[in-house]
């Protein structure tokens, strides 16, 4: 942070993980200026992606956290429809191009939802998935 004179008094200029900052005080202790820059949310990374996919994948496995077989059906239509997925010899879904997603076995999980807004949560109706 810098912390010095200005011309209509004092300044506190900063730079920190949330954004850019920049304050400016009168004599009188009054702001007269204040502006931030957000910074710009950070993807997850390769590794994240990689340790929440490998949970999911023995979630699966395992049989832990499934959701109904209709909810199942329904994300796999949905998932066939979709112009990013890739489908296997067979036919049926393999992987989201796009994020990267293995969804034989995400489509199964209720918490699990698409990356991209196509399907929710069952556990929460949300679009919140991770990639």
């Amino acid at each position: 942070m810098i912390y010095k004179p200005h011309q209509n008094g004092r300044l506190l200029e900063g730079d920190t993980q949330f954004g850019k900052f920049r304050i400016v005080w009168n004599d009188q202790n009054e702001v007269v200026e204040m502006t931030h820059e957000p910074r710009e949310p950070k993807q997850p990374t390769g590794l994240s992606r990689i340790a929440h996919g490998a949970a999911g994948l023995a979630k699966a496995t395992l049989g832990i956290d499934q959701c109904s077989e209709s909810t199942q059906a329904n994300r796999r239509a949905i998932c066939k429809a979709c112009p990013l997925v890739q489908l296997d010899a067979h036919g049926d879904i393999r992987r989201c191009s796009e994020c990267g997603c293995w969804l034989k076995k995400k489509i199964t999980l209720a918490g699990e939802a698409c990356p991209h807004g196509k399907w929710s949560s069952e556990r929460t109706g949300d679009n919140n998935g991770s990639k």
